[in-house]
C-alpha cells in the first residue's frame, strides 16, 4: 500500500470513529394537546341533559398514557360537574374523542367554562390545562 492510500485509510477510520462517538442527533420527547368540547345538545335547557363531545388531540412526537379531565364551572370558580377518563392513550397527531352528558340543576348560572386538563397517569403531571376551551350557555332561566 503506497503512502497516499494509508492516508485516505487513516482519515476515513478517524470519520468513522469521530461519528461513532457522537451518535445519531436525538430528537427532543415533547407533550402538547389541544382540545374542544363541543355541546351536541342544540338548546341546553336547566334541569334537562346536556351532551357534549370532547376532543383532544396529541401535538407531542411519542405516545403517553393520561388522565383526562373535563370540568364546568361557573364564572364564579363553582364546578357543577367534573368528568375524569383514566388512561387514555394517546398517539403522535392522533384525536381522542368522547361523547357524554350530564343533568344540570334547575337553578344553574346562565353561562358556564367548559375546562379540559390532560395529566400523565403515572405521575399526575400536568401536560395541558385550558380553563375555558368552550362555554355552556342555558337558553332560558
Amino acid at each position: 500500500m503506497n503512502k497516499g492510500n494509508l492516508a485516505i485509510v487513516a482519515v476515513a477510520a478517524a470519520m468513522l470513529s469521530a461519528c461513532g462517538s457522537a451518535g445519531p442527533e436525538e430528537i427532543p420527547v415533547t407533550y402538547g394537546f389541544l382540545a374542544d368540547v363541543d355541546i351536541a345538545t342544540a338548546q341546553p335547557t336547566p334541569g334537562r341533559r346536556v351532551d357534549f363531545v370532547v376532543e383532544v388531540r396529541s401535538t407531542g412526537n411519542v405516545p403517553v398514557m393520561c388522565d383526562v379531565i373535563m370540568s364546568v364551572v361557573s364564572d364564579k370558580g363553582v364546578e357543577i360537574y367534573r368528568q375524569k377518563w383514566e388512561d387514555v392513550k394517546f398517539e403522535p397527531a392522533s384525536p381522542w374523542n368522547l361523547q357524554n352528558g350530564f343533568l344540570p340543576a334547575t337553578d344553574v348560572e346562565k353561562s358556564y367554562k367548559l375546562s379540559v386538563e390532560v395529566r400523565r397517569s403515572t405521575t399526575g403531571e400536568l401536560l395541558f390545562s385550558d380553563g375555558e376551551v368552550s362555554r355552556l350557555e342555558f337558553s332560558r332561566l
